[in-house]
């Protein structure tokens, strides 16, 4: 696959997942467990979710380019409610981090890195990896996309859960190198 072509894939799979601009999912519903096993909290050294990501490996965790600046030193996996990760969740140390090297500033596009995790992650009911779409996908406009994440549920108020709520695609969004998307309002 091309990296021009690899790079819109993981750009599309990245605009289903990511939290929206500004962190909020707003008027979405909690996300359990049994569902998209493949989201990843990362968090800093005082267990504070910071950026979502998508398991793509049993080792690697995509995520956006413009987290690098949180000082991220784990991922947490297996449960959308942070506040059970102790019990639930499996809990790794982040390795290495490997951002898009044409990223300059967010909004600006390629806002896309790598995380490799320093042990592989115990893959299972709770932790699956991503199922990547193809290189041809072609996403028309108007499609439902998911987006969820632990972002803000309202104004000032931020989730220990996961949450999920479905946008509307517009197809001059997603173009090569570039990505936008709006919140969940209603």
């Amino acid at each position: 696959m091309h990296l021009q072509q690899f790079t819109r894939v993981l750009l599309c799979v990245f605009s289903l997942l990511q939290t929206v601009t500004g962190g909020a999912i707003v008027n979405g519903h909690t996300v359990s467990d049994e569902l998209m096993q493949y989201m990843v909290s990362l968090q800093n050294e005082t267990n504070q979710h910071l950026c979502g990501g998508a398991l793509v490996s049993d080792k690697f965790v995509l995520t956006a380019a413009h987290c690098k600046k949180d000082k991220l030193v784990r991922a947490v996996l297996g449960t959308h409610d942070l506040e059970k990760a102790a019990t639930l969740g499996q809990t790794i140390d982040i390795d290495l981090e490997f951002d898009h090297p044409l990223f300059e500033t967010p909004g600006k596009g390629d806002d896309l890195m790598l995380i490799k995790l320093k042990k592989k992650v115990v893959l299972g009911r709770r932790v699956k990896i991503i199922q990547l779409p193809t290189a041809n996908l072609n996403v028309q406009p108007h499609t439902w996309c998911k987006v969820a994440g632990w972002g803000a549920t309202n104004v000032g108020l931020r989730s220990e859960q996961c949450n999920l709520c479905w946008r509307t695609h517009h197809g001059k969004w997603i173009l090569p190198g570039r990505l936008w998307w709006t919140p969940c309002v209603r």
